[in-house]
């Protein structure tokens, strides 16, 4: 007994193979893609992301730029880069008139926990509200031992702000310095 392929069997048997190999090829799944994609954001999100900490401290705040003339500027000092003891904050008035400063407020921070404080005086001495006249500075030492003293929390606070305002206006101008360092500093 003999076999004999036709014309048909013929070109049943050549497509075979590839139907079969076409089977066993595999594109990439949708979710391969957007693995890639979130692979390949990553790094660069957490680049910006750590730029912008690291960053958010040094620049200008909102009060002191420069679109309108500033009546009075504010300095934030501190007597050692990391762990400092002291803080040193210096207010000059630049315009032309005198200004009577508020209580300046001092404001721990720690991601989305804040602790705010009235600085009123120093050793029970209470000069605030200040009259400050053109041309002149005005420097406050501030130690941190007695807020830490009063609470111990604070000292795992990394950022100190402190805000300056005039007591007949509502705008401030503020001074960030870092405490200590953190993963983004």
């Amino acid at each position: 007994m003999t076999h004999t392929i036709t014309g048909a069997g013929v070109c049943i048997l050549a497509t075979l193979p590839l139907t079969a190999s076409a089977v066993n090829v595999k594109g990439p799944d949708g979710y391969a893609l957007v693995a890639v994609f979130f692979i390949i954001a990553t790094p660069v999100l957490i680049y910006f992301f750590a730029n912008w900490i690291r960053k958010r401290g040094t620049r200008e705040t909102a009060g002191t730029y420069r679109l309108h003339k500033s009546k009075y500027s504010v300095t934030l000092e501190k007597n050692k880069i990391y762990h400092p003891d002291f803080l040193k904050l210096t207010v000059s008035n630049n315009g032309n008139s005198d200004l009577d400063l508020d209580m300046p407020l001092l404001t721990f921070t720690h991601l989305f926990l804040k602790r705010k404080f009235r600085l009123k005086g120093f050793r029970n001495y209470q000069f605030y509200p200040l009259l400050l006249e053109p041309g002149k500075k005005h420097e406050l030492t501030i130690d941190l031992a007695p807020f830490y003293q009063h609470d111990p929390s604070l000292k795992r606070f990394p950022r100190v702000t402190v805000s300056v305002s005039e007591v007949s206006s509502n705008r401030s101008v503020s001074q960030s310095v870092s405490l200590r360092k953190t993963f983004f500093n």
